[in-house]
């Protein structure tokens, strides 16, 4: 036990034994992390934060004035501090215990108090540190900060006056309280917040987090002073970077939407760093911004949001595009950020596509065109990653393109995942060449027959998907026929014609089947003129014409419709 609980013991042993151990804990980092730990939601681990500080201040009292002056009018001693800034450790870890607030049941000896800012918990945190600097352009700012007892409010201390502030290093100042920002978002991880987007709602750090943010408008001064060349550099402007990306609430396209933040990164991507590793900053720029469209992606709340995210991501492919070709024209290999990209830009598209789905009716017309348009550019843009050669997007480049994104992302999902996204996303952009080609390149994969048998693996799993997978498949076949009536008939639509030969192949439900075979027809009725000898015409006639056995009298009255469509576009055959 030591000698602050005990209540006695020789004062003079118990400092010369804890000085040494009371200068460690505080230039060692234990104080910042106790004091960071202020924050947490959990009751018992807060407890034992509390009380960790409890035994360091204890400690810090055998040097206070009071036991001091004590001492030396008795003995006669010369007073001595182990280190000259105890007594401003100690203040500091007074101040944080009385900006506490009292917890809920203030009867109950045993509750913890409730949990402080993650805001004021990182300030306090990081001036640990600035206290051994007395030379640091923030000390006196600091030192203001904690003149006070206490510190209720949610908001980081003297904000506006270190921003704006007129230090003797004000980008240093700046990058340190965004430093500090970025740690109450991200918990000191630079690319992800501490608790998911979906559960931040659940616990009160979270709320006080939002709010302080909100009420500062910390995020938008950040990305203000990082947008600007002359205030920022690129250490700074990661930081603020990671405070967006931390910050985005469940709402994150609207937060996006609501800051600005669109605009805000496509001058990002366009942004000339200077240095001798301006190339370097522009790469790590390029994934930082990455990173937040992928974080954005993940709350995508409503189907009026998806036009937000798409520009955000163009903006972005964009970027990525120009910096693949000088890396090929300069022979390095970009290989692992070109995976990443790919990812995430299907991953935001398969998000996009999944929420357009999801709102059926509601959603109109003239914006579906527009989603439409974006995933189209956005998935032409992904042809070029293959190399710079490519200049005209084709069918040849199209199925080249799928190739490339299927290989990819079936390296971390798999291909029935993939398939299910991809017909989502033919549903929302029905013209996609590059979405046609998938989806019959995954469907025969999956599909494939092993061994001989009748029924391999992947028609088991297709047949698992349900009946939430067939109405996507129906979504994608009906809005290719709508799609392509609009088309001029002299296009090439082999690529359509194929998609739809795989999507009829699936192992329809028998109720199913039949509206899957009229829309079908009706897509080869609007697009094509086949010749009866052509063989993929052949296959997919026969497709069409696929039966299952034992059906209903119903059911082979819907298929009896399904026909005479068919007999429509064999009319149209020469």
């Amino acid at each position: 036990q030591l000698w602050a609980e005990q209540g006695g013991g020789d004062p003079q042993e118990a400092r010369t034994a804890l000085g040494p151990i009371l200068l460690s804990l505080s230039t060692g980092g234990v104080i910042e992390l106790l004091l960071f730990g202020c924050a947490l939601d959990d009751p018992m681990l807060r407890a034992c934060v509390m009380e960790s500080l409890s035994i360091i201040w204890a400690i810090g009292q055998l040097w206070s004035d009071t036991m001091l002056d004590e001492e030396e009018e008795h003995t006669g001693s010369v007073r001595k501090l182990p280190f000259r800034e105890l007594p401003l450790v100690v203040w500091l870890l007074k101040f944080a215990r009385n900006s506490f607030a009292a917890p809920d049941d203030e009867e109950d000896e045993n509750a913890v108090p409730k949990p402080l800012s993650r805001l004021v918990a990182s300030f306090l945190s990081a001036s640990v540190a600035i206290l051994f600097q007395q030379t640091h352009s923030l000390y006196r700012e600091v030192t203001m900060a904690l003149g006070g007892n206490a510190y209720g409010s949610m908001d980081v201390p003297r904000f506006h006056q270190v921003l704006l502030g007129q230090h003797s290093d004000c980008l240093e100042a700046r990058h340190w309280l965004l430093r500090v920002l970025r740690r109450a978002v991200c918990g000191g991880d630079t690319q992800h917040s501490i608790i998911a987007g979906a559960d931040r709602g659940k616990y009160e750090s979270n709320r006080l987090l939002q709010l302080g943010l909100g009420r500062q408008n910390a995020v938008q001064w950040a990305l203000s002073f990082a947008g600007s060349a002359e205030m920022a550099n690129f250490p700074t402007w990661s930081e603020a970077l990671a405070i967006l990306s931390g910050s985005l609430g469940e709402h994150r396209v609207a937060t996006l939407r609501a800051l600005a933040v669109t605009s805000w990164m496509a001058t990002q991507v366009a942004r000339s760093w200077t240095g001798a590793n301006s190339r370097g900053y522009h790469l790590q720029a390029l994934r930082s911004l990455t990173r937040v469209v992928a974080a954005a992606s993940r709350g995508l709340g409503s189907a009026s949001d998806a036009l937000s995210i798409l520009e955000a991501l163009q903006s972005t492919l964009d970027g990525w595009v120009s910096e693949i070709a000088k890396a090929e024209e300069a022979e390095i290999s970009l290989g692992d950020d070109r995976d990443m990209v790919v990812r995430v830009a299907w991953g935001t598209c398969a998000a996009v596509a999944a929420v357009q789905a999801k709102a059926g009716q509601m959603r109109k017309v003239a914006s579906d065109a527009a989603v439409a348009a974006q995933l189209e550019l956005a998935l032409q843009t992904l042809s070029k990653f293959r190399g710079s050669a490519v200049l005209r997007f084709s069918s040849s480049a199209a199925r080249a393109t799928s190739d490339v994104i299927a290989a990819i992302i079936s390296e971390k999902q798999e291909a029935v995942a993939v398939l299910e996204q991809s017909v989502l996303l033919l549903a929302a952009c029905p013209t996609s060449r590059v979405l046609h080609c998938m989806v019959a390149n995954l469907v025969s994969c999956v599909t494939a027959v092993t061994d001989g048998s009748s029924s391999s693996k992947g028609v088991r799993t297709l047949t698992a998907l349900g009946q939430h997978f067939e109405e996507g498949a129906l979504l994608a076949l009906f809005r290719m026929a709508a799609a392509f009536r609009e088309l001029p008939k002299d296009i090439d639509h082999r690529a359509g014609a194929s998609a739809v030969q795989a999507l009829v192949s699936l192992p329809w439900r028998a109720e199913a089947s039949w509206r899957a075979q009229a829309l079908a027809a009706q897509v080869l009725h609007e697009t094509i003129s086949p010749q009866p000898g052509d063989s993929d015409f052949k296959k997919l006639m026969k497709a069409l014409l696929r039966g299952s056995k034992g059906a209903s009298a119903s059911t082979a009255e819907q298929r009896n419709t399904a026909a005479r469509l068919l007999s429509s576009v064999l009319a149209k055959c020469r």
